[in-house]
């Protein structure tokens, strides 16, 4: 499975360290973002990863695409985008509801929200997600524990408590 990554902020780059660095590492990585050097860093740094000039390019060479852009660009960055029914789609985008993601990714299917802490770099720590894609699990749990919600709401909730993170 190739793994796609919009946005190469500071929970991306957890992410990728966290599956680079697991037992079984994915075999390829591609990564956009508007800063090109944080995309070309993570290709330097490791072999599976791959900058793309953008997130289309990413799009287009994923099997599973993990979106980790700001809420207030989210709609803006997806809305011109073309998803494959086939991909499963991780959001990682705080505050904006399941519903909302899968209309912006349609016609992709399967679409999970998902919440990693800065520690699934060093494979410590939940990970919140829902739903409970199987797929998404076993991604996870590369990265850290999966948490796997019974519904949005109760995702929501354990959501709030990663802000205890901060403080740390």
């Amino acid at each position: 499975m190739v793994l796609g990554f919009i946005g190469a902020g500071h929970i991306a780059t957890a992410q990728i360290i966290g599956l680079c660095s697991a037992t079984e590492p994915p075999e390829r990585i591609l990564v956009s973002d508007i800063d090109m050097e944080k995309s070309a860093a993570l290709a330097s740094r490791f072999v599976q990863v791959e900058a793309m000039d953008n997130n289309q390019d990413v799009i287009d060479g994923s099997d599973c695409l993990f979106i980790c852009v700001l809420p207030q660009i989210a709609t803006e960055v997806l809305s011109n985008l073309r998803f494959k029914p086939e991909h499963l789609v991780i959001s990682v985008v705080a505050i904006h509801p399941l519903e909302e993601i899968r209309k912006l990714v349609s016609p992709a299917r399967r679409v999970v929200r998902a919440v990693p802490l800065p520690s699934v770099a060093r494979h410590i720590g939940p990970v919140a997600f829902y739903p409970g894609e199987p797929q998404a699990h076993a991604l996870f749990k590369k990265m850290g524990t999966p948490v796997p919600a019974q519904s949005e709401k109760e995702f929501i909730v354990l959501s709030a408590f990663t802000a205890f993170i901060a403080s740390f």
